[in-house]
């Protein structure tokens, strides 16, 4: 998979599998926009779900990490062993598509029952302990 989507990027079929390279300007709008939210994620109260390949090129580990420690609200972070960038196109995308479903639905139930928060919260913690030991 990871070969078509970089042939395809290579190609220039932009319409397939993006750009190969990411302009200037949208490094400067992410920039601006990681200003704008960095100060205010401890407000986000809301539960989040957190999805990040341990061998990404593009972002670092670092940043799941960080907002697993400065969201306010419960936080399930999931930690991928055999992907990268392109999380929901890769080698693991099943177990991202399992867990983002079990994660929606189990915020939708509204039902914070003390097994499923203790499941949460150790998933977690297991997650942060693997990535503080990276």
């Amino acid at each position: 998979m990871r070969a078509l989507v970089v042939s395809s990027m290579q190609s220039g079929d932009a319409g397939q599998a993006g750009v190969f390279t990411t302009p200037l300007r949208s490094f400067a709008n992410f920039n601006a926009l990681v200003a704008e939210v960095r100060p205010r994620l401890d407000k986000v109260r809301q539960p989040a779900l957190i999805v990040h390949p341990r061998n990404d090129d593009i972002a670092s580990l670092k940043n799941a990490q960080y907002l697993q420690s400065h969201l306010a609200g419960l936080v399930d972070t999931l930690v991928l062993d055999d992907s990268y960038h392109m999380v929901t196109l890769d080698q693991q995308r099943h177990v991202v598509a399992e867990r983002t479903d079990a994660f929606v639905s189990w915020v939708e139930s509204g039902n914070l029952a003390k097994s499923q928060l203790q499941r949460v919260i150790k998933a977690a913690k297991n997650d942060q302990s693997r990535i503080a030991s990276d």
